[in-house]
């Protein structure tokens, strides 16, 4: 009876509970829409909510959605490249544009040039362009039009808008910012309520430090900052204005940087690619009353280890995610201060610091010490001896469960064989493997003592096998065999986690 009236929509809290449950589950989401019209007007605005972001789109549609909602002026700009043609109603059964809640500028810039590059070939295209034969420049004028209309639509339409995200990587990036920063100075309201504002960039540009300001004068509602650019000489002020929109925030509960004025108020704090911690960053520290609660620390590379030395030992208990990207010949010190002070890890990440048999020992003993909290473990190593060493000894000291398990290796089957015997007792419910270089696939060894076990849940592997790459997904015969066990293979680069994106995440 229950189930009959969540299908008719008589029970609307439970049937918005039950959906928001498949919040990016973007295919179960687009079967909700199909149910009724109530089940549709709570999938579509998740769908919606951020449509830049989507991994492996089907395509670029969506764009075209949006521009329906571009105003007059805009609209004959357009003309002068794009012929609409008429499959579409000019209105259309939702706002679109109102749902969005996430913007990365990197990403609304990718969306733009890929579909750019399908509209002139699409015949499923709402739109087609006049002249295919655009000159260089012609299609660059065209793609920056396109990315500031959408944000010239999102700003009119006076978005909700919950995430800001600056990302300028690329020329390309900073070029197609330079054309919305404008925009965003004339209608402040566009960033007045986000929570979480990240900036991420690698070169100096001057709208940057007038966007902060905007920021800094107009918002105060950010709970989540995470900021990642290198370091400039004193003349560009990008530091007073982090501080300034620091200062400014009501609700500031997570930051992920080495800016510390205002650190007594925070929650947590993450510094992720660290390459040095200097003395003055050592100094801030020390002028903290309350507890200094680090909480992720990735280390790129270690210039300073004495005050690198300080931070393990006075936020050692705090520490939940933890890990090893660049080399350095200072990570032995590293991984032996964190046996001794860090016990509470949750997430591991070995990627370098595993050199030789000592090494691997101390991430060995590290993995052993934390067994009891640890939830996620990625480890990677191009050597293939070290991939042996790391193979015999690791399944031994796994815990019973993990939700998490990467493991980017040389596999030899023997290795692989003794790794898989000794951790049968642990059950890892997401297991993703990178096979590097091999003759001959793993899959039969999963099988074996992985699928007929049915010691996972999820499921992927990409090996290079005589130069070439083979995602066991796209084998679809593999595939079923699995799902008769339970066991659901999916994409490698779905499953894959980005360490970025995790700690966005987690709290």
């Amino acid at each position: 009876m229950t189930c009959s009236k969540l299908f008719s929509g008589d029970l609307p809290e439970l049937v918005n509970e039950a959906i928001q449950y498949f919040h990016y589950d973007y295919k179960t989401l687009h079967s909700c829409i199909l149910v009724n019209r109530l089940w549709c007007r709570i999938a579509i605005p998740l769908l919606w909510e951020d449509p830049f972001s989507m991994k492996f789109p089907k395509n670029y549609h969506f764009i075209e959605i949006y521009l329906h909602k571009l105003n007059d002026d805009y609209k004959i700009k357009l003309e002068e490249y794009l012929t609409q043609k008429d499959i579409f109603p000019s209105n259309t059964l939702f706002n679109y544009s109102n749902f969005i809640q996430r913007l990365n500028t990197s990403k609304v810039c990718s969306s733009v040039v890929k579909w750019v590059d399908t509209i002139g070939n699409s015949t499923k295209s709402n739109y087609f362009i006049q002249n295919i034969k655009l000159s260089l420049s012609q299609k660059s004028n065209f793609t920056k039009l396109i990315y500031k209309s959408l944000f010239l639509i999102f700003i009119e339409n006076e978005v909700n808008l919950n995430s800001f995200e600056i990302t300028l990587h690329y020329y390309r990036e900073h070029k197609y910012f330079n054309e919305i920063f404008e925009l965003i100075l004339q209608k402040p309201n566009f960033i007045y309520n986000i929570k979480n504002f990240r900036l991420d960039f690698y070169v100096k540009n001057d709208n940057i430090i007038k966007i902060l300001g905007c920021i800094h004068s107009n918002c105060n509602s950010i709970s989540s900052l995470y900021f990642l650019f290198p370091s400039f000489n004193i003349n560009y002020p990008i530091e007073k204005c982090l501080s300034q929109i620091i200062n400014s925030q009501e609700n500031l509960k997570k930051i992920s940087f080495s800016l510390f004025n205002q650190l007594n108020v925070l929650e947590s704090i993450h510094i992720i690619k660290c390459r040095s911690l200097d003395s003055n960053f050592i100094q801030q520290i020390n002028n903290i009353t309350k507890p200094f609660k680090l909480k992720t620390l990735f280390l790129k590379e270690i210039l300073q280890v004495e005050s690198l030395k300080f931070l393990i030992q006075k936020s050692g208990n705090y520490l939940e995610n933890f890990g090893s990207i660049g080399n350095s010949q200072s990570l032995k010190e590293i991984f032996e201060l964190a046996i001794r002070y860090c016990n509470k890890i949750k997430l591991l990440q070995l990627f370098a610091g595993i050199n030789n048999r000592n090494d691997i020992n101390l991430g060995l003993n590290l993995i052993e010490n934390i067994k009891q909290n640890l939830n996620y473990l990625f480890i990677r190593s191009f050597h293939s001896e070290n991939s042996s060493v790391i193979l015999q000894n690791l399944g031994k000291i796994l815990p019973f469960k993990l939700e998490y398990l990467y493991l980017q290796l040389i596999f030899d089957t023997n290795d692989l064989e003794m790794f898989l015997k000794n951790s049968q007792n642990s059950f890892i419910n997401k297991l993703v493997i990178r096979n590097r270089v091999n003759k001959s696939s793993i899959v039969p060894y999963i099988k074996k003592y992985i699928m007929k076990e049915k010691r996972v849940k999820y499921l992927a592997i990409l090996e290079t096998l005589i130069g070439k790459d083979e995602d066991l997904f796209s084998q679809k015969d593999e595939v079923e065999e699995f799902k008769l066990y339970d066991i659901q293979v999916l994409n490698y680069y779905d499953l894959f986690i980005d360490i970025n994106n995790y700690v966005k995440e987690i709290e």
